[in-house]
């Protein structure tokens, strides 16, 4: 009778398939290390997962929330969502902030949100902690949600690469895998700031400062305090827009008001044709204090209306500023009494008094 010998070989194979196969589902659905996003010509997920279409017409990944320009030392919120062919099971990611010019180079930081975790591979980015099971079907969507921190110095600009890989959740790397990839870039405010001063001349104050370059700048407004916490804006100028040069600007503000206030504090906000904003630091600045108040009455006043000054000495003539610097000069009905305009638009003036042998005073005035 022939014996028949069984091999075991096969049974080691299949425990060591399984056990391989095992591996990669449980390190891919923890996310993945090394980067896969496309970025400096790199892969993407499709270098393990196949059977599926790359950017296929059906499904898709998104990244919201991404700023136009950046601000730095801000964080941004941003959702990354994958959305299948309607025949997925699971769903992971992979994004990195990169330069654009050298795509190895961080940008910023991530911190992870619910779902997803730091990559430990270069360049350092973001991955799925754990894949997300998605509806199939219509709606075969899954999304995370986690913070991009803008590097705190420095003016480079900023590429996002990330991937979304749809998988069917077989437990392999093989099968209806759809792979989608895509990338959003972002740049810091448009000037960089390179010097600010303001010095005292008595009655007013000279605002100074130079750009060394500038990017979709639209104007600078000039803000002014008494406290260094709460600012009224006092005027703006007009940026030169583009520039790669070193820049030159100046601002007189003509109305700061010489009184009991020993100190002022200044602070640049530029703003670019988006809409988007970024403040300066403050420089603050000693003013001289004067023993004679001038006061106002009433204020605020009416259009058309009169005005009476109460100081000791009649002023030679009185000018009328707007915050864009347009003068209107008023006609006085003697005894320090004044005509106002019927023409006034609401808002804040400064009157400036001009005097025959001394320096000229300055006084809020409203407008109702």
């Amino acid at each position: 009778m022939k014996k028949i010998y069984k091999s075991k070989f096969p049974a080691i194979y299949l425990l060591f398939a399984l056990g391989l196969f095992g591996t990669l589902f449980i390190s891919f659905s923890s996310g993945y290390d090394s980067e896969s996003t496309l970025a400096n010509g790199g892969s993407t997920c499709a270098s393990c997962h196949s059977g599926g279409s790359l950017n296929g017409a059906v499904g898709s990944v998104t990244l919201t929330g991404v700023p136009a320009t950046y601000v730095n030392g801000q964080t941004y919120p941003l959702t990354l969502t994958v959305c299948g062919d309607g025949n997925s099971g699971l769903a992971g990611f992979q994004i990195v902030a990169v330069n654009p010019a050298a795509q190895t180079a961080p940008v910023g930081t991530f911190s992870p949100g619910t779902g997803s975790r730091l990559m430990t591979g270069a360049p350092l980015g973001l991955t799925h902690s754990s894949a997300i099971v998605t509806n199939g079907g219509t709606g075969d969507c899954a999304s995370w949600t986690f913070t991009w921190n803008a590097p705190a110095t420095g003016s480079t600009p900023v590429q996002f690469f990330f991937v979304g890989n749809a998988a069917d959740g077989n437990g392999g790397s093989s099968g209806d895998d759809d792979i989608y990839t895509g990338n959003s870039v972002s740049v810091p405010l448009p000037i960089e700031l390179v010097s600010f001063e303001a010095k005292s001349n008595g009655t007013s104050v000279s605002v100074h400062w130079q750009t060394a370059e500038e990017t979709n700048n639209n104007y600078f407004e000039i803000e002014r305090s008494a406290d260094g916490r709460n600012f009224e804006v006092v005027g703006n100028v007009k940026s030169v827009g583009e520039s790669t040069v070193t820049q030159s600007y100046h601002f007189l503000d003509r109305f700061a008001e010489v009184s009991a206030v020993p100190v002022f504090y200044y602070r640049i906000k530029q703003v670019d044709f988006g809409g988007k904003y970024k403040y300066s630091n403050l420089v603050s600045v000693d003013m001289p204090l004067i023993k004679e108040l001038v006061t106002v009455l009433p204020n605020p006043a009416t259009a058309s209306g009169e005005i009476q000054l109460l100081t000791k000495e009649t002023p030679k003539y009185v000018v009328l500023y707007n915050l864009s610097g347009s003068e209107i000069r008023l006609s006085g009905n003697g005894s320090n009494k004044y005509t106002l305009p019927a023409d006034l638009l609401a808002g804040a003036y400064f009157m400036t008094l001009f005097y025959e042998n001394k320096t000229p005073d300055t006084r809020k005035i409203l407008i109702k």
